[in-house]
């Protein structure tokens, strides 16, 4: 799926991966584990090569979290919202090592943060941004929600650590129009 997206930029699907240090093969394979700094240079990467700020955005829809093999059963048979985010929060990590998920309850309700991770066992990244893997995890988890619930179904507030871009359009239509920038957490 992430080749194909790359290639419909017009570029080899091989070129990324093996710049990031990932085998190709690993694009095909959806079990195949990828190290959580390899996979944030991967994603930062084709975003620079296609020159695609929202390249996270559009992989989202088709990436989904049904990668989360077993947990996506639980988050299927989910009663509330609430119990998603908690099921979420209770089990991403253990997939995704980029990305840690903490709750926050407050007298505001619930909400599920996405805080990008750094393993200094990874070693030396590529990249210093994180933009795009909080992008990621967060345009899942609306595009889930929105499975789930039904299509009108809209946050009560998103929240990004990073800076608006220059053109936010993209993500104020995933996001909807509850949309905050340069705050203290992505949530």
């Amino acid at each position: 799926r992430v080749a194909s997206l790359r290639e419909s930029h017009g570029h080899d699907p091989h070129y990324i991966p093996r710049r990031v240090g990932l085998a190709p093969s690993a694009l095909y394979r959806p079990d195949t584990f990828i190290e959580g700094g390899v996979f944030n240079d991967f994603l930062e990467e084709a975003a620079l090569v296609c020159d695609d700020r929202f390249f996270s955005l559009k992989l989202a829809p088709i990436q989904g979290w049904h990668v989360l093999g077993p947990v996506w059963q639980l988050i299927r048979r989910a009663k509330t919202v609430g119990e998603v985010l908690r099921t979420l929060a209770a089990h991403l990590e253990s997939h995704a090592s980029t990305i840690s998920s903490p709750l926050v309850e407050d007298d505001r309700g619930l909400s599920i943060c996405f805080e990008a991770r750094w393993d200094p066992t990874w070693g030396r990244s590529l990249n210093t941004s994180r933009v795009q893997v909080v992008d990621l995890s967060s345009a899942i988890s609306i595009h889930e929600m929105r499975r789930l619930l039904g299509n009108s179904w809209r946050a009560d507030q998103v929240q990004f650590r990073h800076s608006a871009p220059e053109n936010s359009r993209p993500l104020y239509q995933i996001f909807g129009d509850k949309l905050r920038f340069n705050q203290d957490v992505n949530a």
